[in-house]
């Protein structure tokens, strides 16, 4: 059973390996989303730094994924008409997972422990985007009751838009 817990400098490394392997397989299937700039080693040792950083292991402490859980959004967040209007929110940032663990349930697993974090710490919904052209993401926000709220722009960003999601917590079931 794998194991979600904080990231560590120990972590590094193998969490930059993990990054480059699911960039080549994300551009291997049109998707741009990421590339050899983003997300890079001075993100993630800020992500370190920050404490928002958390990793999914398995039984030898390999890496299988990670996923960075904070409160930062981006101003074209302020374009959607999110239901948790007045509440405290979770922000879900650079979901990511081995493209030799994909289809085990990590991203699911990686996201039931996003939700539980956030119930934990007080939050009352998640929100996150995801590129459009990430259809495997999209498919599984989805699957987990993530509600679509709408789509941004980036202007630094790619072409395409990015779809918001939201789930409030407490109102629906835990991903599991």
């Amino acid at each position: 059973m794998p194991e979600m817990r904080a990231a560590t400098t120990n972590d590094l490394d193998a969490l930059l390996e993990i990054y480059r392997a699911v960039i080549r397989r994300m551009q291997a299937g049109g998707n741009d989303q990421w590339d050899d700039t983003y997300p890079n080693r001075t993100v993630l040792e800020a992500d370190l730094a920050a404490g928002t950083l958390f990793v999914c292991v398995d039984e030898d402490e390999k890496l299988l994924g990670a996923v960075v859980l904070n409160e930062s959004i981006d101003e074209p967040y302020s374009q959607i008409q999110w239901d948790d209007a007045q509440g405290k929110w979770l922000v879900v940032h650079r979901l990511a997972v081995h493209p030799d663990t994909q289809g085990r349930g990590i991203g699911r697993d990686l996201m039931g422990f996003a939700e539980q974090w956030g119930l934990e710490n007080g939050y009352s919904s998640i929100r996150l985007d995801t590129y459009s052209r990430n259809k495997a993401a999209v498919a599984l926000y989805l699957r987990l009751g993530y509600v679509w709220k709408g789509e941004i722009h980036f202007q630094d960003r790619r072409a395409e838009p990015y779809v918001c999601f939201e789930k409030e917590l407490g109102k629906a079931d835990v991903a599991r």
